[in-house]
């Protein structure tokens, strides 16, 4: 008969430990004697423990019961699972691809878009295949702009007396709008208008601002301290189509006004914004449809304070730095660090492309992000660093959280970080984040999706039906967060390819402690699929990790060294790991099935299949390893199948992500 101690009870998955009597005696099982009791009581060393014969792993508690067998993907072949009674891969239903995308057969969705870039004054969303003017410019004068007996020409071209008709149109759009009744269409001819127009200034009078298409109507301010169009003074109702508009400052601006209709309208190479929005003067609420932003400095649309926007089938594109080569993103929307109020952001069936620092940024506000797709952003290029697609992070000012909701999205091409969540809370579903490329600064990260506490409170991130494919480091990574992934894939992440990391990582998820706060949080990872990563496929660095019903295969060592691959490993940092696996299948793992390295694993009704060592625990820091075997688990390959056996092999242990 051999002896099995385990150091002490096995925790449950935050990491906390049942109560019992200490040390307990169990019982017999496998030929093994049982013996559950602290490391320090232990009549025999902690390496001799764990170097003991190939230790059958039947230690456990005999109070719990034998599992029937999970079929961690309800029936169907393993990364496989049940939608709507059908099986499908794991990652995003082709059913969940949103209108305008389409199911790349890999389980992601492809936005459906013209194969070359859109030249300028023209756009295309989701769901397009061809590029078009942001609006039809129509015939005659007027094109199709719906006039009315009401309406207030306006046309720059002319010359004589003015009077707001089709005879004597105004010569300036200032002039129509002062001379516009509330509610009345305000007529602009072809023609470049250079002027600072403001609806609703000192009256709050509300008009309908219209030109007869962005291609031949262009608003340009030439005051640098002057918006060239500016809706504010409590001009609700008030709406602004079929225009272009440029100028030496920030193209649209707008403060104090409700139900506010942007539609139809290219803003493009403005020196500053392109366009703002705040509650300096007055809470905000508008919609802004079939807009186009392109090559704005700074920022190609703000959000501050007070402000409830729903940006729809809009481009935001090209944002490039300000003269004094500050960022370049494609939109922020903020917090009033003043009062608190947070913005309100729906953006849907948009896209947002070659924006620097990030396609969207939220710091401490609520934004939902639907059927959009974020691509190509660029490091900011005063700081040659980041590139994120979304970037939410916690307001430094009042520790206020964003709120982060994506769904049925794409990001894809970023650098650092496809999704990054700072001190905030996410919830991700159906979204695929691809071909995330390493930063342009060392250490280099290129992380799918990343969340961290940012010093403050754990960021928790949910992720469901969605797809992580090729990240750099790691596909799903947190420290100081806890993450929540279901019917998820995450596979094909690469190593870093130069700086400190080069050669290294490529792990398909690692959760691990943070340098500021000395606990662990979570992983809940379920019905999910792990595969094709380096390294490690699950790694818990420090953490409290469970898996239920989750697939982790075929992972590579690192490409250079050949270093590790491991489909579960578990390493001490700063204190154990604990790892709880329930209903897994880790198959064809080029190393390890699952190691662990001074850390806890408690394993029960999983499969470990052909991989070169399944089950291995090493010391780390002078802490032992502890296996709990909750039953139901069985290691083999082909047509072999065997109780589990512990082997400790020496094996050399996985690293912390440090330096982030």
């Amino acid at each position: 008969m051999l002896l099995c101690f385990l150091n002490g009870p096995a925790p449950d998955h935050a990491g906390s430990q049942h109560s019992r009597p200490d040390p307990l005696l169990t019982a017999t099982k496998n030929g093994i004697l049982v013996i559950s009791m602290p490391a320090s009581q232990w009549p025999i060393s902690s390496t001799l423990a764990t170097l003991m014969v190939l230790v059958t792993i039947g230690c456990g508690d005999e109070t719990i019961d034998e599992p029937t067998k999970p079929a961690p993907t309800a029936g169907c072949p393993l990364g496989e699972v049940l939608d709507e009674s059908v099986c499908v891969a794991i990652g995003v239903p082709p059913n969940k691809c949103a209108q305008g995308f389409e199911p790349d057969g890999a389980a992601g969705c492809m936005a459906v878009l013209p194969l070359e870039p859109c030249p300028a004054g023209s756009f295309a969303v989701p769901g397009e295949t061809s590029c078009h003017e942001v609006a039809p410019c129509g015939v005659g004068d007027w094109g199709d702009i719906p006039v009315g007996l009401d309406t207030q020409y306006v046309d720059g071209a002319h010359s004589g007396s003015s009077n707001g008709s089709i005879a004597a149109p105004w010569t300036t759009i200032q002039q129509g709008v002062d001379a516009a009744v509330p509610g009345a269409v305000v007529a602009v001819a072809a023609g470049l208008y250079s002027e600072a127009v403001v609806i609703g200034l000192g009256n709050g009078k509300a008009v309908t601002l219209w030109g007869r298409c962005p291609a031949l109507v262009e608003i340009s301010s030439p005051m640098a301290s002057e918006p060239s169009v500016a809706v504010t003074g409590g001009a609700s109702g008030a709406e602004v189509h079929g225009v272009a508009v440029t100028g030496v400052w920030m193209g649209i601006y707008v403060s104090d006004a409700q139900a506010l209709l942007l539609e139809h309208l290219w803003i493009h190479d403005t020196a500053s914004y392109g366009l703002g929005s705040d509650d300096v003067y007055g809470a905000v609420s508008v919609t802004i449809r079939d807009v186009l932003v392109e090559r704005a400095s700074g920022l190609g649309m703000y959000f501050g304070g007070d402000v409830l926007v729903d940006v729809e089938r809009s481009a935001i594109r090209d944002t490039g730095p300000t003269a004094t080569g500050t960022i370049g993103r494609g939109m922020d929307i903020v917090i009033n660090p003043n009062d608190g109020s947070r913005t309100q952001a729906r953006v849907r069936h948009s896209l947002i492309e070659r924006n620097a620092h990030a396609g969207v940024l939220l710091m401490g506000t609520d934004v939902t992000i639907e059927a959009t797709l974020i691509r190509d952003t660029l490091p900011a290029p005063s700081i040659a660093a980041f590139g994120a697609g979304i970037l939410a992070q916690f307001d430094p000012a009042t520790s206020e959280r964003a709120q982060l909701t994506v769904v049925s999205s794409v990001v894809e091409r970023a650098l650092q970080s496809g999704i990054y969540v700072r001190g905030s809370d996410g919830t991700i579903e159906a979204t695929v984040v691809r071909d995330t490329l390493p930063g342009t600064t060392d250490p280099s990260f290129g992380f799918g999706i990343a969340a961290d506490g940012a010093l403050t409170d754990p960021s928790v991130v949910t992720i469901v039906e969605s797809l992580v494919d090729h990240a750099s480091l790691a596909g799903l990574f947190a420290s100081e967060a806890s993450m929540v992934v279901e019917r998820t894939a995450v596979r094909h992440t690469q190593a870093v390819q130069a700086g400190t990391y080069a050669g290294a990582f490529g792990r398909g998820i690692q959760i691990q402690l943070g340098g500021a706060a000395n606990q662990p949080f979570a992983l809940w990872a379920r019905d999910s699929l792990v595969e094709f990563n380096h390294e490690v496929g699950v790694a818990a660095v420090g953490a409290a990790i469970q898996l239920e019903a989750v697939v982790v295969r075929e992972t590579a060592p690192s490409p250079d060294t050949n270093y590790m691959g491991d489909g579960i490993a578990a390493l001490f940092y700063e204190e154990p790991a604990h790892a709880i696996v329930n209903g897994c299948w880790v198959v064809d793992n080029t190393r390890a099935g699952v190691s662990s390295f001074g850390s806890n694993v408690t394993m029960t009704g999983s499969q470990l299949v052909c991989n070169t060592i399944n089950l291995t625990a090493d010391d780390a820091d002078d802490h032992p390893p502890a296996f709990t075997d909750g039953g139901g688990n069985s290691c083999g390959c082909g047509q072999d199948s065997a109780p589990c056996k512990l082997a400790n092999a020496n094996l050399t242990p996985p690293t912390p992500v440090t330096d982030l």
